[in-house]
């Protein structure tokens, strides 16, 4: 017995091979074809002559995004800098504004501490 797929793909083939078949007749075999394909022609050889002019309008414009690209990524960096040094300078005021509070309870800590161990004899 013949696999699903395998019947799918010889269909598919097989009207694809018709369709190409069709359009070659119309193509080659009648005078709207003939006419079509004067058409065809014709636009094949406005494209060719039109492009070197095209390719280098396409490499303008990806010159162009390249550079906008370039520009944005530079600006990205240099507002991530900008947050970066912002928060380090935030850091570093709370930090500054926080330690003579740090420094009390350090101090309250050992206060604490030698009155607590006062009368506790070490062991030797």
């Amino acid at each position: 017995m013949r696999d699903c797929q395998e019947d799918k793909g010889f269909i598919s083939g097989l009207l694809m091979g018709a369709v190409i078949g069709a359009v070659a007749v119309f193509l080659l075999g009648t005078e709207e074809g003939k006419k079509v394909q004067k058409q065809i022609k014709k636009k094949g050889e406005e494209v060719m002559e039109n492009l070197p002019e095209i390719v280098e309008d396409f490499e303008e414009k990806a010159k162009e995004i390249e550079a906008k690209t370039k520009d944005f990524g530079e600006e990205v960096k240099n507002q991530g800098e900008e947050i970066t040094q912002k928060a380090q300078e935030y850091v570093s005021e709370r930090v500054e504004e926080a330690q003579p509070q740090i420094d009390q309870k350090v101090e309250d800590a050992q206060r604490f501490g030698r009155r607590f161990f006062r009368g506790i004899k070490k062991f030797t």
